[in-house]
């Protein structure tokens, strides 16, 4: 295999949980197998849990069942109902893959968290709430009084489409001449943009989710001046 010692699979709620409740782990939704079977040849496995994991499938891999409980504009943001349902799921899905986890003596990789090569001791993660605009108004005070404009921070604006315009097409955000950072359009994360090094460039905004709001809409970005490293692992100095 060239080399190659480790496969990288996605872990689709969809698969696994087709009805509220109705678990499946057998068959071709056997995680535990999957990975013994990996280690069997001798090969290393990264889980890739999501629970949102791109656009290969449907929905971004959320069972359809969810978008009758949860307003589409709701997923991927700290909505209440929202993160009920993930802790919800998560909680049955990583007890099971526990053991496959390597210090167990799985295949399943973990390990230190690092940052481009420095490993974070005493860390924590918490989700910052930038739904709520008294949120962003808290972050935005914290950028106006701090010393330096050459650290991470969030940015925010506002926008109103013209009059008679209500209904946008796909469309693209352009975030030529900006450095590096997340794009957020009305609290759906656009992803990343990185225009001087790519690979994308323009971040696509496709009008079925429905992304402008009649009126005001918001854009936010997690905006970071600078970094070591591309998404290559190469150094951008």
């Amino acid at each position: 295999m060239a080399g190659l010692n480790t496969i990288a699979s996605y872990v689709e709620w969809s698969g696994h949980e087709p009805q509220p409740g109705k678990l499946n782990f057998v068959d071709n939704y056997d995680l535990v197998e999957f990975c013994k079977e990996a280690q069997r040849e001798d090969l290393l496995v990264i889980l890739r849990v999501g629970p949102y994991i791109c656009g290969e499938r449907d929905n971004g891999g959320f069972p359809s069942w969810l978008y009758n409980t949860i307003a589409p504009g709701n997923f991927r943001t700290t909505d209440k109902v929202f993160m009920e349902a993930t802790e919800k799921w998560l909680g049955e899905l990583l007890p099971r893959i526990k053991g496959t986890f390597y210090k167990n003596g799985g295949s399943g990789i973990t390990g230190p968290v690092t940052l481009d090569g420095y490993t974070l001791e005493g860390w924590t993660m918490e989700v910052v709430p930038v739904v709520e605009n008294r949120d962003v108004s808290l972050v935005m005070q914290f950028l106006e009084n701090r010393s330096s404009p050459e650290v991470p921070g969030f940015f925010h604006g506002r926008f109103t489409l013209p009059p008679g315009e209500g209904i946008i097409g796909d469309t693209f955000l352009d975030p030529t001449g900006w450095k590096h950072g997340v794009a957020f359009i009305n609290g759906i994360n656009l992803g990343r943009y990185w225009p001087k090094r790519g690979p994308q460039v323009t971040l696509y905004l496709p009008a079925v989710l429905k992304l402008f709001r009649t009126g005001v809409s918001r854009l936010s970005t997690l905006h970071h001046p600078s970094a070591l490293l591309d998404d290559f692992g190469s150094l951008t100095a």
